[in-house]
């Protein structure tokens, strides 16, 4: 249960209109090699250009700015504080085609990192358009849909779960003279667009959302 709603958490400030507007969607798509968005995970100048984009808006994020938040507040991450999601599809590729025949990985290498699978589903063959697609309807009624998502940079205290009023019950059986104990507690996730985050997708220019 944790899991998922963890991915809940995080899918939905990506799906936010707040966040189309400001500088927290950078689209990770080479400016002197044009390449499609199926053939990026296989192409070592995305990959590195992907990789560079990540690692500098992280140490970006890490100087107070209002740039990196939807309510223009002043805020830094430093780096204990930053949570970087990537999906696995891209993680892999990254490692496999930059650093497995390089002599100076740290070059290369990407920040400090969790994987997931995938946003929200697998979809029935694992393809990169499902792994990276998500589909949310905002609190507002707005549907968007928007695949080719690789990482989420989010500070500690822009988006969580937790969990509240835990208590257990029980249940005697007199007939095996035995007690049944249940734990049990309120789950839920948090958002707040005043911390620092950032997405990174893919997208061929024709479909890329503005």
């Amino acid at each position: 249960m944790k899991k998922y709603l963890c991915l809940l958490a995080i899918c939905l400030p990506l799906a936010l209109p707040a966040f189309a507007q400001t500088a927290d969607e950078i689209e990770a798509l080479l400016e002197t090699n044009a390449v499609t968005y199926a053939q990026a995970m296989k192409n070592m100048d995305f990959l590195k250009y992907a990789s560079m984009q990540i690692n500098l808006f992280r140490k970006r994020m890490a100087r107070m700015s209002v740039l990196f938040n939807s309510e223009g507040y002043k805020r830094f991450t430093a780096a204990d504080d930053m949570r970087v999601i990537m999906l696995a599809d891209f993680a892999s590729a990254a490692q496999m085609y930059l650093q497995a025949d390089t002599f100076h990985k740290e070059l290369v290498e990407l920040p400090r990192y969790v994987e997931v699978p995938y946003w929200q589903g697998s979809g029935t063959g694992y393809t990169l358009a499902d792994t990276s697609q998500i589909d949310i309807v905002t609190s507002s009624g707005e549907e968007v849909q928007q695949s080719g998502i690789l990482c989420v940079l989010a500070d500690i205290e822009s988006v969580g779960i937790f969990m509240n009023n835990r208590r257990s019950r029980t249940a005697y059986n007199a007939n095996g003279e035995y007690t049944n104990f249940w734990e049990k507690a309120d789950m839920g996730y948090f958002n707040d667009l005043s911390e620092n985050g950032m997405v990174f997708y893919a997208a061929d220019p024709a479909t890329t959302s503005p």
